[in-house]
């Protein structure tokens, strides 16, 4: 049996790591097996005409970044956790990073929809859609 990739990377034959991720649901029938991870990826596994294929779909254009997730998911800990929103000091302690990178992340994930925050108020991210958990 043969083989195939589809999705990102199968024409070079790239390898994907799946180092860190947890998996959060499995589904299956008898000739398909899914793998949906917390992050909200995916990957498939089916025979298709004698061949087993392997799926990796292309991530959501509109939905945020692998480390968008990981400043979002941090954000809503952290205001879980202190019933306010962290600072950027706070974010760059957290993730190793400078300050103006961090300020970059959270001006692109206000641009991209995903926080909203009021001018000139410290402390003020909020989720632009508070029913999303991250």
């Amino acid at each position: 049996m043969a083989v195939r990739r589809t999705g990102r990377g199968a024409e070079r034959g790239e390898a994907k790591r799946l180092v860190g991720k947890t998996i959060e649901k499995v589904e299956q029938s008898a000739s398909r097996l899914e793998l949906v991870f917390s992050d909200g990826s995916s990957c498939e596994v089916r025979v298709e005409d004698g061949d087993l294929l392997l799926h990796v779909p292309e991530t959501d254009p509109s939905g945020p970044t692998l480390r968008q997730r990981e400043y979002l998911r941090f954000i809503q800990k952290y205001i879980d956790e202190y019933r306010v929103a962290p600072s950027e000091s706070r974010i760059q302690a957290h993730f190793f990073v400078s300050g103006p990178s961090v300020h970059q992340m959270i001006v692109m994930l206000e641009k991209r929809g995903f926080i909203e925050r009021t001018p000139g108020v410290a402390r003020s991210i909020r989720f632009a859609d508070p029913s999303i958990r991250w």
